[in-house]
């Protein structure tokens, strides 16, 4: 157990060079640029949304394939449901994510 007094001394080093990069256990830190942050989270997001076309698609071919079969139909529904759900909240997270790097300051 770390005991308080060594990581106020810690600090307070950190505080007097702070030229020096120092980790007390907070935050990860990056050095990414914005740039950067914004071409990598439109690959995942890119890759998000074609894996749920892609799910969309196959629930569709499933449910015209399933000739006539009640379970089938109801499990690519239910594919269906859960993919468009996904692709919502996935847009509802890329729009947190956005606001938090453009308003919140470090």
């Amino acid at each position: 157990m770390i005991n308080l007094s060594v990581i106020i001394a810690a600090s307070t080093a950190c505080l007097k060079n702070s030229s020096e990069i120092c980790d007390l256990g907070g935050l990860p830190t990056t050095n990414a640029s914005q740039v950067q942050l914004n071409q990598i989270m439109g690959i995942v997001y890119s890759l998000i949304g074609a894996i749920g076309v892609l799910m969309i698609v196959i629930a569709g071919i499933i449910m015209i394939t399933s000739a006539g079969n009640p379970q089938r139909v109801a499990s690519a529904r239910k594919t269906i449901i859960y993919t468009v759900i996904g692709l919502v909240l996935s847009l509802i997270v890329t729009s947190v994510i956005y606001f938090v790097l453009n308003n919140v300051k470090a």
